[in-house]
C-alpha cells in the first residue's frame, strides 16, 4: 500500500513477490474515462499496464466500469454493487438487484460476504460466452478488508508509477463511485476532487491507495461472473452435463434391454421353429396311423365329451374336486370332497350328503366311496350312461374303408 507522497511501501508487495508461478492468468482491465469512451489496459507482474484496442481473447477481463445503485445505465454501465438484505444464491441475487435497479435487461451476479452479504452483478449480455470477467471491487475490497478499512472512505489502485489510477468511493451507503485517471501529475489533487464530490471527509495523508503488483495478487483468488445461465438456481452448463450423462446412461440401458429383448425373442423363436417340427412331425405320425386303421380312431373318439362334462359338472359340490373319464357310452366320476374336521361325526355327515345329494344325474348312479387314511377327505363315486355319438373326423374317403 503507497500513501499519495509514496513514503510507505507496500508490505504486501515486499514479502509476497510475484513471478509467473505465482500468477498464472494473465489479465485485462476495462475502465471508463469522463466521456464515456472505455479503455483496455493489459495488467503485467510489476504492476505496470500496457494499453491494448480491445480486450485479448480468452484473457480474464476484470471491469472497472460501474454505475452507482438507483441510477442504472444500461448503455454503458457494466457492473453494479449492491448490499443484499438477507443471505442469499448467486441467481437470487441476480433477480434482487435487478428489481432495486428497475432493469429490464438480465444480471449475473457474484455474491460474497464481507461485513453483511454483497453482490457484484452484470448485464447478461455483457458476459462473454467462454472468457471470465471479474469486478474490479472485488479484490480491492479483499486488501481493504486486510488493513480493516471500512467506510465511508476512498481508495484505489495507481499502476505503475503512474500510469493509471482507479479510485473508488465508498459512502458508507451501498453505493460505490469509481473514476478512472490516465497518468495522473497531481494525486492529491484528484483524490481530493473525487471525495468532495462523493460527499466524503478524508485525511489526504491516510488514504490508501494499492499497487498494481498488491492488486494482481489479489485477484488470484477472486471468483469471476458465472458465464452461462441458471436453471433452477444450477449452472446451464452442469444442466446440460447431468442431462447428457443421464442420456447417455438411459441410452446405454435400452442399448442392454434391446440386446437382452433380441436375445430372447430369437430365443423364443428358436424354440418355436422347434415345436412347429415337432407338431408337424407328431401329426404326420398320427395321420399315418389314422389312415392305416381309422375304425380304430373313431371307437377312440366316440366319447359325447359334452355329456361327461355336463355330469362332472351337475356332481361337483363346494369345495370338491371332480374326476372324470368316459369310453363309448359309459362315464366314470370321482368327486374328492375335503373334510371340514377329523371328526367321525362330521364325517358321516358329509358321506350322506354324498349319497343322498338330490342333484345326482338321472343316468348317474353313486357306486360307493372310500375315506383317506389321513381323515382329510371323501372320494365318492358315480357311473354314467351316455348316448354314444362318434365323431366323423373322416373323409368319405376313410369312411367307407
Amino acid at each position: 500500500m503507497r500513501m499519495p507522497e509514496f513514503l510507505r511501501r507496500s508490505s504486501r508487495a515486499a514479502t509476497v513477490p510475484l513471478s509467473s508461478n505465482t500468477i498464472s492468468n494473465r489479465y485485462v482491465l476495462d475502465c471508463r474515462i469522463e466521456s464515456g469512451v472505455h479503455l483496455y489496459y493489459e495488467i503485467h507482474l510489476d504492476g505496470k499496464v500496457e494499453h491494448i484496442a480491445e480486450p485479448i481473447k480468452g484473457v480474464p477481463l476484470v471491469s472497472a466500469a460501474y454505475a452507482p445503485p438507483g441510477k442504472p445505465d444500461d448503455d454503458t454501465a457494466d457492473d453494479y454493487r449492491f448490499n443484499l438484505p438477507k443471505k442469499m444464491t448467486a441467481s437470487q441475487a441476480s433477480r434482487h438487484v435487478q428489481r432495486e435497479l428497475g432493469l429490464f435487461h438480465k444480471l449475473r451476479s457474484v455474491v460474497v460476504h464481507s461485513s453483511g452479504y454483497v453482490a457484484y452483478s452484470v448485464i447478461e449480455e455483457k458476459v462473454p460466452s467462454k472468457d471470465r470477467i471479474l469486478p474490479f471491487s472485488l479484490p480491492l475490497e479483499s486488501l481493504m478488508a486486510g488493513d480493516k478499512l471500512i467506510p465511508p472512505c476512498v481508495t484505489g489502485v495507481l499502476f505503475g508509477a503512474s500510469d493509471l489510477l482507479i479510485l473508488m468511493a465508498y459512502p458508507g451507503n451501498g453505493r460505490t463511485f469509481v473514476q478512472t485517471s490516465v497518468s495522473p501529475d497531481n494525486l492529491a489533487e484528484i483524490i481530493t476532487s473525487f471525495a468532495a464530490a462523493n460527499s466524503i471527509n478524508v485525511d489526504i495523508e491516510a488514504v490508501p491507495l494499492y499497487t498494481g503488483t498488491e492488486f494482481i495478487a489479489a485477484l488470484a483468488s477472486i471468483p469471476a461472473y458465472p458465464y452461462d445461465a441458471d436453471v433452477m438456481g444450477l449452472p446451464l452448463s452442469t444442466v446440460i452435463k447431468g442431462t447428457v450423462a443421464a442420456s447417455a446412461m438411459a441410452l446405454l440401458a435400452s442399448s442392454a434391454m434391446y440386446l437382452y429383448l433380441y436375445r430372447q425373442t430369437q430365443a423364443i423363436h428358436l424354440t418355436t421353429q422347434s415345436l412347429i417340427r415337432e407338431s408337424q412331425s407328431a401329426q404326420a405320425e398320427m395321420l399315418a396311423r389314422i389312415r392305416s386303421n381309422p375304425s380304430a380312431l373313431t371307437s377312440a373318439l366316440s366319447v359325447n365329451y359334452s355329456s361327461l362334462i355336463r355330469h362332472a359338472a351337475e356332481l361337483w359340490e363346494k369345495g370338491a374336486t371332480v374326476e372324470s373319464n368316459g369310453v363309448r357310452d359309459r362315464e366314470h366320476h370321482t368327486v374328492i370332497l375335503p373334510l371340514r374336521e377329523k371328526n367321525a361325526a362330521v364325517s358321516a355327515a358329509q358321506i350322506s350328503q354324498l349319497i343322498q345329494k338330490s342333484n345326482i344325474p338321472k343316468p348317474c348312479s353313486f357306486t360307493g366311496f372310500t375315506i383317506a387314511a389321513a381323515m382329510n377327505s371323501i372320494k365318492a363315486t358315480y357311473d354314467c350312461t351316455s348316448a354314444n355319438s362318434p365323431l366323423q373326423v373322416f373323409g368319405d374317403d376313410d369312411a367307407t374303408k
